[in-house]
């Protein structure tokens, strides 16, 4: 059956995010991609997370209550890297960067759960504001790219609660598949934690989305503290996770003061509409 594209307005986010509200199990996935970021059982409707190592399993239960709030942001990344930190980030215009609505039928593709729609919007908006003001001061910044990393950050966030696996990781796979741009995919991939010195003139995308995202709890806007603090009473607490997330947190704490001084605004205190400290 053809899908009729969504004619709905941005700014409506119920209307937005309706049509991804739904059940779907004929999707093709990107099997080869899979295969490469999923080298473990897969349980059907279930988030199976490796923690601490390959042979320790959590097993969380996708039921109708999660659509009702936030999925896990369980930290599994490691916190070092070996390799060395990737170049400069480029902004090539023969590469494609998906614009709203573009994302939105990616992510209806993919099945996106509505409260994981409404979190990636309120993200991308800080994500958006960000890019602007950066490139305002004469940053080397595409606002474009950002906010579409920023969209597409939990892309796999629903397949992962209910088969499986990293949703940054596979999302950052599926990103570059669908965009082949692998500045907008950078974004994806390391939303969760970014494993190498902190330079927003040479990676602004990937630090924009992890910023944005440890401001936003659900859909709603708030301090770096406060998400941190939920995430150790939901995931912390009951899967053995504090250090990592704690580890998390101060990584975000240094990013904020960084992005701070670059972008001249203080972050803590800002509103995301117009800069206007709240």
């Amino acid at each position: 059956m053809t899908r009729t594209k969504p004619r709905l307005p941005w700014e409506d986010i119920a209307a937005l995010t309706a049509p991804f509200n739904r059940k779907s199990t004929n999707k093709p996935f990107l099997l080869p991609v899979r295969a490469l970021f999923f080298p473990h059982r897969l349980v059907d409707k279930t988030e199976q997370c490796a923690i601490g190592h390959p042979a320790k399993h959590v097993t969380l239960q996708a039921t109708s209550n999660m659509k009702t709030k936030d999925t896990s942001d369980i930290i599994v990344e490691q916190f070092t890297s070996l390799l060395p930190p990737p170049p400069p980030e480029t902004f090539d215009p023969a590469l494609m960067v998906p614009d709203d609505r573009q994302c939105a039928e990616h992510w209806m593709h993919f099945s996106m759960l509505e409260n994981v729609a409404a979190h990636s919007l309120m993200v991308a908006k800080i994500a958006t504001f960000l890019a602007t003001r950066a490139k305002n001061l004469g940053m080397n910044v595409d606002v474009a790219t950002v906010r579409a990393s920023a969209l597409m950050h939990d892309i796999a966030k629903t397949y992962c609660i209910q088969h499986g696996g990293n949703h940054s990781q596979l999302g950052g796979a599926w990103t570059v598949e669908l965009t082949g741009n692998p500045t907008v995919a950078s974004g994806v991939t390391h939303h969760v934690y970014w494993p190498y010195p902190l330079d927003p003139h040479k990676h602004f995308t990937p630090l924009a989305v992890i910023y944005a995202d440890k401001r936003v709890n659900h859909d709603q806007l708030v301090s770096i503290r406060k998400r941190f603090e939920d995430l150790v009473v939901r995931y912390g607490i009951p899967l053995g996770l504090q250090d990592k997330i704690r580890a998390a947190e101060n990584q975000t704490l240094a990013l904020e003061k960084l992005l701070s001084d670059t972008l001249e605004v203080d972050l803590n205190e800002c509103d995301f509409d117009s800069g206007r400290l709240v």
